[in-house]
C-alpha cells in the first residue's frame, strides 16, 4: 500500500511537470518546452524549461506555428495573417514585403552576364537579348529569404513580378556594357593601327 502511494505521488509530480510548462512548436516541426514570457509584434520571448532562470531566448513569430500553454489552451501564428516589418520598422503588406524582398536578395547577375555575352553574336546580339530579357528568372534562382513565404499567393506574385523586372533591367544594363566596350575596343584599335600607318 506504502508504496502504490509513493508511486501515485510521483505521478502526480510528474504531471504537474509535464503540465507546468508552455511547448512552442516550430514551423519545421521542432517543439521546444519553455515557458512563456512575451509576445510582440515580431517576436516570442521564452525561458527553456529545464533552466526557468537561465538566460531569455526568442523566436521570431513567423518560425512559429504555435504555442500550446501550460493550460491548455493554444495560440497559432497563420503566416498569411503576418505582417513583416522591414529594418526601418515600415510596416508591409505580403505583396510590399515580396517586393522588397526581391529588391534585397534577387541580383539578376546571370542575366546580366547574358546581356553581355550575347553582344558577341555581331549584328544580331539583340535577338538573344531579348529572349532572355522575355524570359522570367527560373525558380531556383529567385534566392527568396523564407521559402515558406513563397508559398503564399501575395509574397509569391509580388516576388516574381520584382524578380522579373530586375531581371529585364539587369539583361539589358548587360548588353548596353557589352556594346560599350566592343566600341570602345573597336575604337581602340582604330587609334592603333592609324597612330601606326602615319609613320
Amino acid at each position: 500500500m506504502k508504496r502504490l502511494i509513493i508511486l501515485l505521488l510521483n505521478l502526480s509530480l510528474a504531471a504537474n511537470i509535464v503540465y507546468g510548462q508552455d511547448l512552442i512548436t516550430r514551423r519545421n516541426g521542432q517543439v521546444v518546452k519553455a515557458k512563456v514570457k512575451k509576445i510582440g509584434t515580431r517576436e516570442i520571448e521564452y525561458n527553456i524549461f529545464d533552466n526557468l532562470e537561465g538566460p531569455k531566448h526568442t523566436l521570431l513569430i513567423t518560425d512559429v506555428s504555435r504555442i500550446t500553454y501550460e493550460n491548455g489552451s493554444i495560440d497559432s501564428f497563420d503566416l498569411k495573417d503576418y505582417v513583416k516589418t522591414n529594418e526601418y520598422s515600415h510596416e508591409m503588406s505580403l505583396w510590399e514585403q515580396g517586393n522588397y524582398d526581391a529588391k534585397k536578395y534577387y541580383k539578376g547577375s546571370q542575366a546580366f552576364y547574358g546581356g553581355m555575352a550575347s553582344v558577341l553574336i555581331f549584328g544580331y546580339g539583340w535577338i538573344p537579348a531579348i529572349i532572355v530579357a522575355r524570359t522570367p528568372p527560373r525558380y531556383d534562382h529567385l534566392n527568396f529569404p523564407d521559402p515558406s513565404l513563397m508559398d503564399i499567393r501575395d509574397y509569391r506574385d509580388a516576388y516574381m513580378t520584382k524578380a522579373y523586372q530586375i531581371k529585364k533591367r539587369k539583361t539589358w544594363e548587360g548588353f548596353g556594357i557589352g556594346c560599350a566596350s566592343v566600341i570602345a575596343v573597336a575604337i581602340s584599335v582604330s587609334v592603333a593601327l592609324s597612330a601606326g600607318g602615319v609613320r
